[in-house]
């Protein structure tokens, strides 16, 4: 069992981000790739202290030397968010932290992984842009509540803002 203090309402700005800076805003983010990035974060962590190959953490995607180092660049920048540093060098990558904020991290990427696999299981596909506003408004719903909304509510929510967004855009909805 992972107990931390973290707030679930990080883990939407940290999600988004993630698709927007992954995939740049309005191409369709697939889920699938947010947790192909999700899933090397995870190996990374749960592979703390050990130094992986780059080889080895890509041998399943066929991605360019430039693509990879996007990402890497991705998961840089969002593990910085938790105190821990990603080394990238000489085809090694491996990460540096203490164990409490490993854990808040990985605590993080697993809600992410949930909340992605129910969304593909009901397979929408958003733009990153459409994703971080809807996103946003969860979050702007947990600061004015004062509560961490949780799956199903999360999720619930989230789609419920999508479909009034996507018949808003449609003129099926006069006005908001």
């Amino acid at each position: 069992i992972i107990l931390t203090s973290f707030s679930f309402s990080s883990s939407l700005h940290k999600h988004s981000w993630i698709a927007c800076c992954l995939l740049g805003t309005g191409e369709i983010v697939t889920i699938k790739e947010e947790n192909f990035l999700l899933e090397i974060m995870m190996n990374l962590l749960f592979q703390h202290p050990k130094k992986l190959r780059k080889n080895h953490i890509f041998s399943q995607s066929y991605f360019s030397e430039s693509t990879e180092e996007r990402r890497i660049r991705s998961i840089i920048e969002y593990l910085n968010d938790f105190d821990i540093n990603v080394y990238n060098m000489h085809n090694v990558i491996y990460v540096k932290g203490n164990e409490v904020d490993i854990r808040r991290a990985i605590n993080a990427i697993l809600l992410s992984i949930n909340k992605n696999q129910v969304l593909d299981d009901m397979g929408l596909d958003i733009n990153a842009s459409d994703k971080h506003f809807l996103d946003h408004q969860i979050l702007l719903i947990e600061e004015k509540l004062n509560v961490n909304l949780y799956y199903p509510y999360d999720v619930n929510i989230f789609t419920h803002l999508y479909m009034v967004l996507k018949r808003y855009r449609e003129g099926k909805v006069n006005q908001l």
